[in-house]
């Protein structure tokens, strides 16, 4: 796995760097790591070389740590980005570029741990499913592939890019399967993956990455900030 970090400051960069090798050397995986204390270096590198994940400070001169995603947006790079900042407000924010994580500096020590645990899950997860056992049958879901669930009068449309599954199920009790994977309700009749979440309209409205729009329960916006929030650190 190649790995990058961008931070302005030196002594910050490589204590994060011997943080991050320790721990992926515990979990038996090997790594290289490339550091950056300039973001201009870093984009400049990612036009001939490709990281599986990138940790990019938000706070930095010339080239923000947004203003590094955006361009990486704009080349469709796939790279995972995990935020580090001491900008803590800022985690909103950063929700359009769809971030794995967004670590405070001030807790990195305590959070990268589990970061980087939820990070190789992550990576497995296309061979991870969950099975609804139905009266006649059980069927198979990848969570990583479903955009939303919305329930239609006792019938649930697991909406995914390829699909959409109709069956009869309840939603509070697939909720209970799908929580682990960062699914989150935002309406009595909507359960959305939170890794598909572009945008948030408070008035009403969430919006996918996909263009997709979805009612959001007024009463359910915090909670739902609340919980983005902590998927996120």
């Amino acid at each position: 796995m190649k790995i990058a970090i961008c931070d302005d400051s030196k002594s910050i960069l490589e204590y994060m760097s011997e943080k991050i090798k320790g721990i992926f050397f515990q979990q038996k995986y090997n790594v290289s790591i490339k550091n950056f204390n300039n973001s201009k270096d870093l984009v400049k590198c990612l036009n001939h070389e490709f990281f599986d994940v990138i940790f990019l400070d938000v706070d930095m001169p010339n080239l923000s740590g947004f203003d590094v995603a955006k361009k990486m947006q704009a080349s469709a790079a796939v790279s995972t980005i995990i935020f580090v900042s001491n900008l803590e407000e800022s985690v909103y924010e950063s929700l359009q570029f769809r971030p794995f994580r967004f670590i405070r500096k001030s807790h990195f020590k305590e959070e990268i741990t589990s970061v980087i645990e939820a990070l190789l899950k992550a990576l497995a997860y296309p061979s991870e499913y969950v099975t609804l056992s139905l009266s006649n049958e059980q069927i198979r879901l990848y969570p990583h592939k479903i955009k939303y669930i919305e329930c239609n009068d006792k019938t649930l449309n697991i909406v995914s890019n390829l699909e959409i599954i109709k069956l009869r199920y309840r939603l509070r009790d697939i909720e209970t399967l799908l929580k682990e994977y960062g699914f989150i309700r935002i309406h009595k009749g909507y359960l959305v993956n939170s890794k598909y979440i572009y945008r948030i309209i408070k008035s009403g409205e969430i919006i996918l990455e996909t263009g997709e729009k979805l009612p959001i329960s007024k009463r359910r916006v915090k909670e739902v900030y609340e919980e983005l929030g902590r998927l996120m650190v």
